[in-house]
């Protein structure tokens, strides 16, 4: 009795020491995800990185919302962040459903919350209007109010339009209460969310305990801990919870077993749901990333293969590599070969994957995705002319530039674009910057003679947007 004594207190100063501690830490995390910025010159590189995979929503509400912005793809629209709905569809129900007999109060708090966590979520969640091809924000429904209903063209859309309407008018109580107590920063998130953690944990472990399912009870908690702190740490990249999306599937098996055998009338229809949703998932994401259907993917390419045809042509050798190479980006096999001469010569990079082509690239090239080391040259190096000098005193002697970098920008200030239409500036009609290479086409017409002449460029008229551009140094 005595040793029990001692463990249960212990537990309890242990409990107690992680509050004060996250309590204490939290202040200052708090006031680390502060997103607001006065002007470009501030914009911090990392979080216009980072922070758009958990979003910029009020802190509370950016943390709570991670589930569903997660599993529904909200905030970074891709495949290679896309986890699919499995997950936030029948763990939830599932665990709700095993639980409601033996704990009652545990079953509605459950339900509370992930209702409370969808209303948060579609309360400050996108909708995709095929129209435009892009998400509408929904925060405050003034989107909501302009949203084009058209049944007959884009049902899903409208459909979802009038959920979110829904779940917009039952936010607003949240919303007071978070307009009290958060905001871009506060003291109150990280507690709060330990909190929920440690209450959570403690129920499920009372529910759990005496159960036969050693397996289910270990398998639950490494799963339930991981979770969270991929919740708090991982700011929403996905691949950081690779290990909790794969407890995950294991936990939905468990919990379909644990349903076969205390609840056959629920089994029935949840394993059929569970399966023909499961086959729906593998089928769209098969036809997705075969038919290599993204943003980047030209409509005449769409639904013709995984990779463009071309790369089948080099893998079984009826093409050299600057035949492919020149297909994909004209004139880019001669560009790299210049580029590669000189090995010492260093490469300054706004995004694109062309690292990988050359040589030395460890110590040559210099990536600046974000743009942060020229906002920062800028600000000491303000004339066009002595920037140049700056760079080519550092030993850069090309630049790339990847004319999608401001498609990334999701924060409320802009800042990442405003760096970009900094940069593009610097680039034009500077006569020390010499394009060599894109794929951009640009098209221009004489004034005089009537006729159209296109031709490949960065300035102009666009007929072909392309994505990248290559400059030298003079």
């Amino acid at each position: 009795m005595q040793n029990l004594k001692h463990r249960n207190t212990f537990k309890w100063i242990t409990i107690l020491t992680l509050i004060v501690c996250f309590i204490t830490g939290g202040v200052d995390s708090g006031f680390s995800q502060i997103t607001e910025v006065n002007h470009v010159e501030e914009g911090d590189a990392k979080k216009e990185e980072i922070q758009r995979y958990i979003g910029y929503e009020d802190l509370l509400f950016r943390y709570l919302s991670l589930p569903y912005d997660s599993s529904v793809n909200i905030n970074l629209t891709a495949n290679f962040v896309d986890i699919g709905f499995l997950y936030l569809m029948f763990l939830p129900l599932m665990f709700v459903i095993l639980i409601r007999h033996r704990s009652k109060g545990l079953a509605l708090i459950t339900t509370i919350l992930s209702i409370s966590m969808l209303i948060i979520a579609t309360a400050n969640s996108y909708i995709y209007n095929p129209i435009t091809g892009s998400g509408s924000k929904t925060e405050g429904g003034e989107i909501l109010q302009a949203f084009p209903e058209d049944w007959s063209t884009m049902p899903l859309a409208t459909m979802v339009s009038k959920l979110y309407s829904a779940t917009n008018t039952l936010f607003y109580p949240f919303k007071k209460i978070g307009d009290q107590i958060t905001g871009q920063s506060d003291h109150f998130t990280y507690p709060f969310l330990l909190l929920l953690f440690v209450l959570t944990g403690f129920f499920m472990y009372k529910f759990l305990k005496d159960r036969k399912s050693n397996t289910l009870m270990t398998v639950g908690f490494l799963f339930f801990n991981y979770s969270f702190f991929w919740l708090v740490l991982s700011s929403g990249i996905i691949w950081y919870g690779f290990l909790m999306l794969s407890l995950g599937l294991v936990i939905l098996v468990l919990l379909l077993n644990k349903l076969k055998e205390h609840e056959p009338f629920h089994y029935k229809w949840i394993n059929t749901s569970f399966i023909t949703m499961s086959i729906i998932w593998i089928v769209m994401s098969f036809v997705l990333r075969v038919g290599n259907i993204n943003g980047g993917t030209h409509p005449s390419l769409m639904g013709v293969g995984p990779f463009h045809p071309i790369l089948y042509d080099y893998s079984s050798g009826a093409k050299t590599e600057k035949e492919v190479l020149d297909r994909l980006y004209p004139g880019f096999y001669d560009t790299i070969d210049k580029i590669n001469r000189n090995e010492d010569s260093k490469i300054y990079q706004v995004g694109t994957s062309f690292t990988y082509f050359f040589k030395n690239n460890h110590r040559r090239v210099q990536i600046d995705n974000q743009l942060g080391l020229y906002n920062a040259l800028t600000e000491v190096y303000p004339d066009k002319n002595e920037l140049v000098d700056v760079f080519k005193a550092s030993g850069f002697k090309y630049m790339i530039i990847d004319f999608n970098t401001v498609t990334i920008d999701k924060t409320d200030s802009r800042s990442l674009s405003k760096k970009y239409s900094s940069f593009m500036n610097f680039i034009k009609d500077n006569p020390r910057t010499k394009l060599i290479n894109t794929n951009r086409i640009i098209e221009s017409k004489n004034q005089n003679t009537g006729e159209t002449t296109r031709y490949y460029g960065i300035f102009g008229k666009q007929l072909f947007a392309g994505s990248y551009a290559i400059l030298e140094l003079n």
